[in-house]
């Protein structure tokens, strides 16, 4: 299973850093470092878990290693499960979904709409 073209080319235009690597019918895409200024730590790699139905099926919640507390202290709103996931790493889930529109949402939509969501710092 691959990235498709579109979003290898979207990856590297914005200059990312990043990881790909398949587990089962699944990629996860790590962007390394993104960055977090209202929570503590400001930064954490973020993880993508894309399934072999998309770009028809929809990417859903993300990921982040270590994981991110509010400048209080307390856990940002539906981010306190962690997982051992395939990787074998600990992530924190956050759950954050968005309307899919299959054909029309991709990897870029996705990252746009979770940044919007890290930026409410909440």
């Amino acid at each position: 299973m691959e990235l498709p073209r579109r979003d290898v080319s979207f990856l590297q235009s914005k200059g990312f850093a990043y990881e790909l690597d398949q587990f089962g019918q699944e990629l996860y895409l790590v962007l390394k470092g993104w960055k977090f200024p209202a929570y503590a730590p400001e930064q954490a790699d973020v993880l993508i878990i894309i399934s072999a139905a998309y770009p028809l099926g929809q990417l859903d919640m993300f990921w982040t290693h270590p994981s991110i507390r509010l400048k209080n202290g307390a856990w940002p709103q539906a981010c306190e499960p962690h997982q051992v996931l395939s990787d074998g790493k600990q992530w924190q889930r956050w759950s954050r979904h968005i309307n899919w529109r299959p054909g029309i949402d991709s990897l870029q939509t996705f990252i746009k709409a979770m940044t919007a969501e890290i930026s409410k710092g909440v």
